[in-house]
């Protein structure tokens, strides 16, 4: 990119989250995420777990799920969460990361088993669906999220004027629960707290990527 984040811009909030959830297909025969764990020990190298996409967080979720539990499963990147989707409802492949409302409405429709979720907190769109933090995988943690940043150097007081009302947007319920049916969840930050994030998920994923070797296409 032509540019720099944070250099070259004016971080305002954190808009949006999404998690990253692990599904399987119905065939696998696993509910949860330590069946899946005793099938891959018993099973090594012969799950596969496709992605949405090579260096996205669909591709690098996987190698952080890798990585912290050991699991030896083969990561598929696909060009893109559609054709990753449909191969897997059609039983071509056996896993997925996926944002939650990629796969929302396969999960509704039974198409899909709901394994884990990548997350802190459970998603009131799947209150059910326990976390990896539940699991016991603190570490293992994804999620995509979505900003607004200005232009550098803008006059503080026009910054404080839109942070105001990202803030107050993000407590509105129309915002909130339009954000909720699609499995994202309303969210705002100071601009220290975003500038805070911004560090602490750039290191997490330069290590991911540096251990798994992941290039963007």
């Amino acid at each position: 990119m032509p540019y720099r984040v944070p250099e070259d811009v004016t971080l305002l909030s954190v808009v949006a989250t999404v998690p990253e959830a692990l599904v399987a297909t119905p065939g696998l025969g696993v509910k949860t995420l330590p069946e899946l764990l005793d099938l891959a020990k018993r099973r090594p190298g012969t799950l596969n777990i496709a992605t949405a996409g090579a260096a996205g967080i669909s591709h690098l979720t996987a190698h952080l799920f890798r990585q912290q539990t050991g699991a030896q499963v083969e990561v598929v990147p696909y060009r893109g969460a559609a054709p990753a989707v449909t191969d897997l409802v059609a039983g071509q492949v056996q896993l997925l990361f996926a944002d939650l409302p990629v796969i929302l409405p396969h999960i509704k429709a039974g198409a899909l088993v709901p394994l884990a979720l990548a997350a802190r907190q459970r998603s009131p769109s799947l209150p059910g669906l326990r976390t990896t933090v539940e699991y016991g995988f603190p570490k293992l943690l994804a999620e995509n999220w979505y900003c607004t940043v200005a232009p550098r150097d803008l006059p503080p007081a026009v910054t404080s004027r839109l942070t105001a009302a990202l803030k107050a947007a993000s407590e509105t319920a129309s915002v909130r629960d339009g954000l909720a049916a699609q499995g994202a969840e309303a969210t705002w930050t100071s601009q220290a707290d975003f500038a805070a994030l911004l560090r602490e998920q750039s290191e997490t994923w330069r290590q991911v990527v540096a251990a798994s070797g992941v290039k963007s296409e």
